[in-house]
């Protein structure tokens, strides 16, 4: 695993990209009344949360990945222990009932 490289490193263009077309919005919308801003930062909050939308499967995937690739790191360096946690411990979502069983 390489330490050097950052895992989450899109975080500027997932701000840079709703700022733009928010920019370009304000250009042909230019709100001048307090109706119009209002209707402005509803437009902006709604782009906001369209994009988080449609980024939300890549991000899940991206994680996922991610923690696969850590786990066999994990296996590689630690082994058998390793390896007897994993099967005490689920990958992704906890269960109670996983974990009374395992105790």
């Amino acid at each position: 695993m390489n330490q050097d490289t950052p895992a989450y490193g899109l975080w500027m263009l997932a701000i840079i990209n709703p700022a733009i077309f928010i920019m370009f919005a304000f250009r042909f919308f230019k709100p001048q009344t307090a109706r119009d801003w209002r209707t402005f930062g509803e437009l902006a909050a709604f782009v906001v949360v369209l994009l988080d939308l449609l980024i939300f499967p890549i991000l899940v995937l991206m994680h996922s990945r991610l923690a696969i690739s850590e786990e066999a790191a994990k296996r590689a360096r630690f082994g058998a222990e390793s390896d007897a946690r994993a099967v005490r411990t689920p990958r992704f979502v906890p269960s109670i009932g996983h974990r009374a069983r395992a105790a």
